[in-house]
């Protein structure tokens, strides 16, 4: 991409020898069955094997013929600082030069600095290669193990206690969870294997909406004292502030169990 401005300066025995090259096609102009990444490539293969010379408004036409040892020139109406790099190394030329352009050049060395660069990239790639086989290493080796049944998760063995020692396997007994967690999927399919007769009627969840057993959850604000069903509480956060919600509700302390760890006090030493 060249400005038409440059055109009256451009020489005769030139004209005659210069292919355009636009870097930027639609979508819709791409050739049936190139994709961009080939059209680029293809771009640059008729850089590397055809161009004599690179006259270019663009940083990549310069970076290419850089890259290739390709004698370059770059013309533009103005100075930007995004070719201040390239204008340490390529001539170039703003409109109100264009009659001194030099259709000469020569290829300009540039196979330290591409060495160094190619050094950076692949110290970069090595850096990053390291970083993920380390990381991949680390999950190896601190994998979790796969879940089994008979497995103790978090602390729903509290609520298993209490279910034997005050159900009955005939009982019919209707019952809700405050907490989709590890702890209520083990409760509930306790519950289900051993008490065939109780259901599950709600799930309470006070931050997002969730699908539990074939139920969605809803508002711990929707628990009255109406509902006569059995609540487990199966959250740590919810654990803190259900003792006051059910007493605000009315709920009776044998109409609810709290999944909670027991720690150690100074009452206990």
């Amino acid at each position: 991409d060249v400005p038409k401005s440059v055109l009256p300066y451009i020489p005769d025995d030139i004209k005659k020898d210069i292919v355009c090259i636009k870097q930027e096609v639609k979508v819709e102009e791409l050739r049936k069955g190139l994709n961009s990444r080939s059209f680029a490539l293809e771009i640059m293969e008729r850089y590397k094997n055809e161009a004599r010379m690179v006259v270019s408004s663009r940083f990549h036409g310069g970076v290419f013929a850089l890259g290739y040892g390709i004698p370059a020139i770059i013309v533009n109406e103005n100075y930007t600082y995004r070719f201040s790099f390239l204008k340490k190394l390529l001539p170039f030329y703003t409109k109100d030069c264009f009659d001194q352009i030099n259709w000469n050049p020569q290829a300009v060395d540039f196979e330290e600095e591409k060495n160094r660069m190619l050094k950076i990239a692949k110290n970069r790639l090595n850096y990053a290669i390291d970083q993920v086989e380390t990381c991949i290493i680390q999950e190896e080796e601190m994998r979790m193990d796969n879940y089994e049944e008979g497995q103790l998760i978090d602390y729903y063995d509290g609520a298993i206690e209490y279910i034997n020692n005050n159900w009955q396997c005939n009982s019919r007994i209707d019952y809700a969870i405050w907490g989709v967690n590890n702890n209520a999927q083990y409760i509930a399919d306790y519950i289900d294997k051993h008490f065939p007769y109780a259901t599950l009627v709600e799930i309470y969840d006070a931050y997002k909406e969730v699908k539990f057993k074939g139920l969605t959850s809803v508002s711990p604000d929707k628990i009255n004292n109406e509902n006569d069903y059995f609540i487990f509480v199966t959250t740590f956060v919810a654990g803190y502030n259900a003792r006051k919600i059910f007493e605000i509700k009315g709920i009776p302390a044998d109409r609810y169990f709290i999944c909670n760890r027991e720690y150690i006090s100074e009452m206990d030493l």
